[in-house]
């Protein structure tokens, strides 16, 4: 069984028409009162999931054939693991610096390990490994268990936090889990678009309409 949450914190239209048109009880359509910051937006799409393992995909995002399938079949053998794997980045034609514009950027070796995440937590603290090494939602397929685990330890009672929500998640679930498995080749093509807020925080000037985009 899968189930994909479909959250339209943009209130962007057709979305609705588009989730009823595939007539698909595995696609849920869900969408908050008002907007949300990027952290809020988050944690109300998570809200939506009952599954027992989460990942993210953003909507300039996209899944490669079978990519999720293949995590899985770690998972089914490791049921308390995360499934991570190197990130294939993709710049769309409107990309907000021109020179970066149509890339693809990345690499792919048929190769995974098994890693310790208290020691991988460890290693990115002195700069050993990048963030999306670690169980980072957004290149990763994790237990909802470990979600819920981390949510009861906090004061708010979310998941995610601060102003780049994805990144805030490799290190709550780093100090979370025991083992997670780390693959050399990707499961998904993460996209960088001109209303990608990964992209825009990176920026030493913002147009007004950027800023609306992240108002954390």
């Amino acid at each position: 069984f899968i189930e994909v949450v479909v959250s339209n914190n943009s209130r962007q239209e057709g979305v609705l028409e588009m989730v009823k048109s595939l007539n698909d009880e595995r696609i849920k359509y869900i969408c908050p009162d008002k907007k949300m910051s990027f952290s809020g937006d988050w944690n109300f799409a998570l809200s939506g999931a009952t599954g027992e393992y989460v990942t993210f995909l953003g909507d300039d995002d996209s899944a490669l054939p079978v990519g999720y399938a293949i995590g899985m079949d770690f998972l089914v053998s490791h049921p308390n693991s995360a499934f991570t794997w190197k990130k294939l980045n993709y710049n769309w034609p409107d990309h907000v610096v021109p020179s970066q514009r149509n890339l693809i950027v990345g690499e792919h070796c048929n190769e995974y390990v098994q890693m310790n995440a208290r020691k991988a937590l460890g290693l990115f603290s002195y700069f050993m490994l990048g963030y999306s090494q670690l169980p980072c939602i957004y290149n990763s397929i994790v237990p909802h268990s470990a979600i819920k685990s981390v949510i009861a330890k906090t004061e708010s009672k979310q998941f995610f936090a601060g102003v780049i929500p994805d990144v805030f998640s490799s290190f709550a679930l780093a100090n979370e889990l025991d083992n997670y498995f780390y693959a050399y080749f990707s499961l998904t093509l993460n996209g960088a678009s001109n209303k990608s807020s990964g992209v825009l925080q990176g920026l030493s000037e913002l147009s007004s309409d950027q800023k609306e985009l992240i108002p954390d």
